[in-house]
């Protein structure tokens, strides 16, 4: 057997991995100076080792992330060494927390160990219970000295630095048994990271992200929402309820396998239209398979209904959570289920705002078949983890930053 090599220093590459409720995904990208390049990428069928973006069976879990990176190696040519994994469910909370810092005159330019303060402030003081892990802690609405919209405040003078910070936990339980898959296929987790937070990044543009935009991820066992507003993420949430609903409700409809089901769906499934009466489809039996013939509008039918239950559930806790009408920039749909024909113009008819389909940037030369809602996530892991890559020189920065700080206080104190 051929051992892969692993990936020289000189030559960075990051690795995304979604765990669906139906699909493992992988991408492999090389950083350049500028730039970054796609070498590697599988997509993995599971059946039956995810629920609810939630694992219930281990092994089966362990064995699809093996066999999606192993493709993904063999195209790359490399041994992947580490990984930046995609988190989502009902089980994530997020919350926000008001911190300030007075900054002492001796050192009024702000740094980004004065940062990382306000965001060891918020956590100590976020109402966590013994269950729950930080996945993020993102610095948001930053202010200083009273005027607010401070987006880069490192190396502006000031005397009060203020912000908002958005914390985002998960069951730590989930979060256990999702590293200890990953860990089973040996291979090291770089990073959790919360899937509606980089598939934003990935998706909107500098504007939908100033203006108030909500995406809307439509996954096979979940839908996953995400808010942004001025630049940063303000609130998500999940519904328990995603496309292998729709695949179950055609399965239980037409009396047929759940994987006749799933190929009707994609290949004539349609959310909203005049479809004819007279338009037929073959559809085959339950158990001894025979086949006969259901109308086109029938199939429709059926999918509307639950794709409507999807996004009344998302307008619904939006309304609720009063983000609704702050949607200046509509909603962006991904996710499988965003694939459905009619989907966009259901979606604006629910939410009553604009819709579009996401599709994530990709680099010149990139497989077009990547462009897609389908690999949206696995972007997003992508370009979080080299953006992680490429500002850890900056790491030295920070903690020559904190050194600095605590030297100045030392001096204040001795009067030197």
């Amino acid at each position: 057997m051929m051992t892969l090599p692993s990936h020289p220093l000189s030559q960075p590459f990051v690795t995304g991995l979604d765990v669906g409720t139906t699909k493992v995904r992988t991408l492999i990208a090389r950083l350049l100076p500028d730039s970054w390049t796609i070498i590697g990428h599988s997509s993995v069928e599971m059946i039956g080792g995810m629920k609810k973006a939630t694992v219930v069976d281990l092994p089966t879990v362990k064995e699809a992330v093996a066999e999606s990176l192993q493709r993904a190696e063999q195209m790359a040519g490399i041994k992947v060494d580490q990984v930046w994994v995609g988190v989502t469910g009902q089980h994530i909370r997020s919350q926000t927390v008001a911190v300030s810092l007075r900054l002492s005159p001796e050192e009024p330019v702000v740094g980004d160990g004065h940062l990382q303060e306000l965001v060891e402030q918020a956590k100590a003081y976020a109402d966590l219970s013994s269950d729950r892990t930080i996945l993020h802690a993102l610095p948001t609405h930053l202010s200083l000295n009273g005027v607010s919209g401070v987006r880069r405040p490192v190396g502006m003078a000031g005397r009060e630095l203020k912000a908002n910070v958005h914390i985002i936990t998960a069951f730590t339980p989930f979060l256990q048994n999702l590293e200890a898959a990953v860990r089973l296929a040996n291979v090291k987790v770089a990073g959790l990271v919360l899937q509606p937070l980089v598939a934003g990044r990935a998706l909107l543009t500098e504007t939908e992200q100033q203006l108030g935009t909500a995406l809307i991820d439509i996954g096979g066992g979940t839908t996953d929402v995400a808010v942004f507003r001025d630049g940063d993420l303000v609130y998500t949430f999940a519904i328990p309820i995603g496309g292998a609903y729709v695949t179950q409700d055609l399965s239980i409809g037409l009396r047929t396998s759940l994987e006749e089901a799933e190929t009707l769906k994609i290949r004539w499934g349609t959310v909203k239209g005049l479809l004819s009466e007279e338009e037929m489809v073959e559809v085959h039996d339950l158990g001894h398979g025979r086949a006969r013939v259901v109308s086109r509008s029938t199939i429709a039918d059926i999918i509307e209904a639950r794709m409507r239950e999807i996004l009344e559930l998302v307008r619904d806790r939006l309304e609720r959570s009063q983000w609704l009408q702050s949607l200046f920039g509509g909603a962006v749909l991904t996710g499988g289920g965003s694939l459905l024909d009619g989907c966009v113009a259901l979606s604006e008819e629910v939410l009553q705002l604009p819709c579009r389909r996401g599709e994530p940037s990709l680099p010149l030369g990139a497989p077009q078949e990547l462009k897609s809602p389908l690999y949206s996530t696995v972007v997003g892991l992508v370009l979080y983890g080299m953006e992680k890559v490429r500002l850890k020189p900056a790491e030295k920065s920070f903690w020559k930053s904190a050194f600095q700080t605590l030297w100045n206080k030392v001096r204040a104190l001795l009067g030197l």
